[in-house]
Formats: C-alpha cells, sequence, structure tokens
C-alpha cells in the first residue's frame, strides 16, 4: 500500500489501520483514558505514518549506498547547489543531498521513493546519512526520534 496515496480508498485503509491502533493501545488498562500520543510514547510504538516515513529513509539509505541493487529508469541527482566546499557546507546540510524529480502533482512517479523521502533525507544530519552500516543508520534514525 503506497504511503500518503491520493486516492481515498488507500487513505481509508491507512485511516482504519491507525484507528486499530488507537483502540489497541487503550486495552491497557493503566492507560486508557490517557490520550493517543502519550499512549504511544508509553508502550513504545509510534504511529504508522512515522513508521513508514522510516521504513522509506532505511530503503533509501539502502539503495543510495549500492545494498539493494535498482536499475534506474530516471535515477536520482545530487542536488547541486549543496556539492560545493568551504567553510558554509556544514551550514547548508550534508552532501549527499538529492535533488526532487519533476513530476506533475498527479502523474505515476509523484510518490515513487525519492519523491516521498526528499524532505527528510536532505534534513537529516551528516552522521546519519553517513553511516557505515545498515544497522548503525537505524540505531541513529531512533536516536533522532528518541531525542524530539
Amino acid at each position: 500500500m503506497p504511503y500518503r496515496s491520493g486516492t481515498k480508498k488507500k487513505r481509508k485503509e491507512l485511516n482504519f489501520i491507525e484507528r486499530v491502533q488507537r483502540r489497541a493501545t487503550k486495552l491497557v488498562p493503566k492507560l486508557r483514558n490517557l490520550d493517543y500520543e502519550t499512549r504511544l510514547r508509553m508502550t513504545g510504538l509510534t504511529t504508522l505514518e512515522k513508521r513508514r516515513e522510516r521504513g522509506d529513509l532505511i530503503q533509501f539509505y539502502k539503495v543510495y549506498n549500492g545494498i539493494n541493487k535498482i536499475i534506474w529508469f530516471h535515477p536520482f541527482k545530487p542536488a547541486l547547489s549543496i556539492n560545493t566546499t568551504g567553510p558554509a557546507s556544514s551550514v547548508r546540510g550534508h552532501n549527499r543531498r538529492i535533488e526532487r524529480l519533476l513530476t506533475s502533482n498527479w502523474g505515476q512517479r509523484h510518490n515513487f521513493l525519492v519523491n516521498r523521502i526528499l524532505p527528510n533525507w536532505n534534513n537529516l544530519q551528516s552522521q546519519r546519512v553517513r553511516a557505515k552500516t545498515t544497522k548503525s543508520f537505524k540505531n541513529l534514525l531512533d536516536a533522532k526520534e528518541t531525542n524530539i
């Protein structure tokens, strides 16, 4: 099921899954009267949207680093304005930033992996993007979540 799908049916399915999680967290007697965000935090769960974002970032990390091989019809491009060296390069983010694939708002590639993760990927700290292994990347992503 694609994330952030534009169709009503798929959005309805996502909302249904989220409602199931809301009800399931209310089954814990001590958490029953707390708000949803607090119940999630106390049970160590995240929202469906955050899990999908995390999964997309992990998948893109694997693709970017050649762990998963994909033959691209239109490969992603590095952001040109950021690939410079000098004193301002650290202020502008990491040098593994990518450009958005140009699509129409409702085209087939609008919800493509690169376009979905682009803002989150480009806003990651350099330390996270340069992780040596997938496991260390996951740990650094999870550390980011706990700091929020």
